[in-house]
């Protein structure tokens, strides 16, 4: 071991201390990111687009869900223009969930949230209450 002089400390114990800072750092963050990851691979092949709006898909029993997220689908995508400028690069899907483990299970976010964006953005189904139209039309925007 090699002893530092002004303080007394082992440079090997101060190795170990910042190691071990270091690990538990990224394993509060490292952990959501594996979630997140493993659920992005998961298939969205059971999503079916609504015949109303294509860019709007519904797992089977959110249909309703999917039916109000397209009636407020050309607000939001106007004023999400608008703020950035310029219309969007890729083509908008939106993919509603019927249940909140579904949504869980789709995106690796903990229970209780209403939306995520991955690589695709994702409803959860606990929207369906008309208490959450606003966050609906919010998470949208």
């Amino acid at each position: 071991m090699i002893k530092n002089p002004e303080s007394g400390a082992t440079t090997i114990n101060r190795f170990h201390k910042i190691v071990l800072l270091l690990l538990m750092v990224a394993s509060l963050s490292g952990c959501g990111l594996i979630r997140t990851g493993i659920a992005s691979l998961k298939s969205t092949d059971d999503f079916k687009p609504l015949e109303t709006d294509k860019r709007v898909l519904a797992e089977p029993g959110a249909e309703e869900l999917a039916k109000q997220v397209a009636t407020f689908l050309p607000d939001a995508i106007s004023t999400v223009t608008k703020a950035q400028y310029r219309d969007f690069q890729k083509p908008i899907e939106i993919y509603v969930c019927a249940t909140e483990d579904s949504f869980i299970s789709h995106t690796g976010q903990s229970k209780g949230s209403r939306g995520a964006l991955t690589e695709k953005l994702f409803l959860s189904g606990k929207l369906i209450t008309s208490e959450f139209n606003d966050t609906t039309k919010a998470i949208l925007t």
